[in-house]
């Protein structure tokens, strides 16, 4: 009998209530639900997890082992089958312990220079290998990839596993969707994801990927939507983890950001909060949101889409959210002021940077008028920037809670988001040619045309209905 035989039958043997596998001595339990526990144990110098399916879950049991099998057979990378012991209708799995998962080992090392594309190509080597031997797997979430010491990639958790059969594309949109939607969104940018993908799908022509692409997209959205049970979910920037924890005593820990009141209170409201910390000549804005709200995941969304379509918004050094408490998001205040404070101060802005700061702010409006996003809070008080003789301006975006994409109706959002900048530019020294050199960028035209100029008059009565139903926000006022 093996080291991991012996281990499950003691296992087996214990029972299935709490307390018994919690007696166990050599063992520590790391997870228990009605009818199902997994336990940490050894088999001699390695570690393997032992997990125990009581009778009522003995078909689930039997189905992981059988998948285990298949996998084996078919040369993908998996976590070894070490011993499958049944009794009495209960059964124990023991599973060697594959390392830890890519999502755990990419948030850590995601910032390291040289890691993030060795790592991920690996997991799309063994993505590929399973979708090659004709598997799908709609549980291939990030942490149910597991790298180990040799810094191979390997499935574990496989019980949902179907196959070999026939390639679907469906299939194969969601498991990529389940896996894509559970990377850690600091560590892991839009340009790794792709990078990931096209070695993924890269036995696909290339019509065929650009199809799977839109499907995965659709499904990486519905993993992040489903994920409404995560307790005390954080991520931190690889890049700036140093910086996160010198500056949140405690971190990582969400109680930490959520509970610990770091910095100054800036602002409190029944459903969210700001508040500034200062660390290290850095300073962060904190945003909570409360009550099991996931707004700080929204922002972040709306974060990564904005920068996608070339506008710079602020991205956050660390989020974190737990279904039933809420969620925040951390990060770096922006270089300058709001816009509107900057503006409105004599002689801080020349002529010369206030005509090229229209350009400028109707080339990123036509940005996401075309990526078919939209602010709705877009006033000049959410616009932070400097400006300097040597660098010219530095902008970005924030409060990005109400963000969205166009629906049927798109064009009438644009003209609010155009309208909001209009209306908090009054009283401002924004001329009607600033108006007219920030239409000519939105555009992109020389000189305005019919359709431009039909805009710009709807901006105006949309402009002239907010100013006689809501007063100005004053100056600097932004919600950071």
């Amino acid at each position: 009998m093996t080291g991991a035989e012996a281990a499950a039958r003691a296992v087996l043997e214990a029972g299935e209530g709490l307390e018994p596998l919690r007696a166990l001595r050599g063992f520590a339990l790391v997870q228990w639900k009605e009818g199902r526990a997994v336990l940490l144990g050894r088999d001699g110098d390695r570690a393997v997890f032992l997990k125990r399916f009581a009778r009522s879950r003995a078909a689930e049991g039997r189905a992981e082992a059988e998948a285990y099998r298949r996998l084996a057979v078919t040369g993908v990378p998996a976590a070894a089958l070490l011993a499958d012991v049944e009794s009495g209708g209960a059964r124990v799995l023991a599973v060697e312990d594959a390392g830890p998962g890519l999502d755990e080992v990419l948030a850590l090392e995601g910032g390291m220079p040289g890691q993030l594309g060795p790592r991920l190509s690996r997991a799309a080597r063994t993505v590929r290998a399973l979708h090659g031997a004709g598997f799908a797997f709609p549980d291939l979430l990030a942490r149910h990839l597991r790298v180990g010491a040799d810094g191979e990639v390997r499935l574990i958790d496989v019980a949902r596993l179907r196959g070999p059969g026939r390639d679907r594309p469906s299939a194969r949109a969601v498991d990529l969707g389940a896996l894509l939607g559970t990377l850690p969104r600091l560590a892991v940018p839009e340009r790794a994801r792709v990078r990931f993908f096209r070695e993924a799908a890269g036995d696909l022509p290339a019509p065929d990927r650009r199809d799977l692409a839109r499907r995965v997209a659709r499904e990486a959205a519905k993993t992040r939507a489903r994920s409404r049970n995560r307790r005390a979910l954080v991520e931190i920037d690889p890049a700036r983890r140093a910086a996160v924890e010198a500056s949140v005593p405690g971190a990582p820990r969400f109680e930490a950001f959520f509970e610990g009141e770091p910095g100054r209170r800036l602002r409190r409201l029944p459903d969210r909060e700001n508040r500034r910390i200062e660390a290290g000549g850095q300073v962060y804005h904190l945003k909570i949101h409360f009550n099991g709200s996931r707004a700080a995941a929204g922002e972040l969304e709306g974060a990564l889409a904005f920068r996608r379509a070339g506008v710079p918004a602020a991205l956050p050094a660390a989020w974190g959210e737990d279904a039933d408490r809420g969620s925040f998001w951390l990060a770096a205040a922006a270089p300058g002021d709001p816009l509107d404070a900057l503006l409105a101060r004599p002689g801080a802005v020349p002529a010369a940077a206030r005509r090229e700061l229209a350009r400028l702010l109707g080339a990123h409006a036509g940005r996401l008028r075309r990526a078919g996003l939209y602010h709705r809070d877009l006033y000049l008080n959410h616009w932070i920037g400097r400006w300097t003789p040597a660098a010219g301006w530095e902008l970005s975006l924030i409060d990005l809670q109400r963000w969205d994409r166009t629906g049927l109706r798109s064009e009438r959002w644009f003209v609010k988001d155009a309208a909001a900048l209009w209306h908090s530019a009054r009283g401002l020294p924004l001329t009607r040619a600033d108006g007219v050199r920030f239409l000519r960028a939105c555009f992109g035209i020389p000189r305005l045309d019919r359709r431009a100029k039909s805009f710009a008059r709807d901006v105006v009565r949309k402009a002239a209905r907010m100013a006689a139903h809501a007063p100005r926000t004053p100056a600097g006022g932004g919600g950071r």
